[in-house]
């Protein structure tokens, strides 16, 4: 059960990161393989199976459009289904990205974010200097001219310095603007 409500909230983030404008919401209850209903509180951002908070069941299901769900489909979502190497790191980025979401603090957003950078752009064994590999190759992937990557590499630079900062010295950043562009 714990597996299957982890996959769900992956395949969450999934939908929230590849289409930003689209705002889905977890709210009311989710019916599980055994017809068990868990219910979402929005409150304190939990799953549990309080039946007093589900109210009108058909009210509280949503299905995917089948045209925003082929897209996925044409995008390789069905990918992740196979266990290799590409597809449990994707699925680990999804999980840091919806924590870096659903926080409402920016230091704490920026560090799941920037876990999600760290995530995607190292590889298995780099463990020192990852501050000019993150900011290289993340400018090389988003952009093709040297200007835009020039300035994709120094913004990249000054999200992990704040990284950095937050991280080893305690200090928290009140600049939602950083932790959206890492996030971003």
């Amino acid at each position: 059960k714990e597996t299957a409500l982890h996959n769900f909230m992956i395949s969450f983030n999934l939908l929230k990161l590849y289409a930003p404008n689209f705002k889905p919401e977890l709210k009311g209850c989710l019916l599980s393989g055994d017809q068990e209903l868990t219910v979402y509180n929005e409150t304190d951002k939990s799953l549990s199976s309080d039946l007093s908070k589900v109210g009108e069941l058909p009210l509280n299901n949503a299905y995917l459009n089948r045209e925003f769900y082929n897209q996925l489909k044409e995008a390789g979502i069905g990918e992740l289904r196979n266990t290799n190497t590409i597809s449990k790191v994707v699925k680990e980025c999804l999980y840091w990205f919806g924590l870096g979401l659903d926080e409402k603090y920016p230091s704490a957003r920026l560090i799941n974010f920037v876990t999600v950078l760290e995530s995607t752009l190292k590889k298995k064994d780099e463990t020192t200097e990852l501050r000019r590999t993150v900011s290289e190759r993340g400018a090389i992937l988003l952009y093709d001219k040297f200007e835009q990557r020039k300035e994709s590499f120094k913004q990249l630079r000054d999200i992990y310095d704040t990284r950095s900062k937050v991280v080893h010295t305690g200090v928290l950043i009140d600049d939602k603007d950083l932790a959206s562009l890492a996030g971003g």
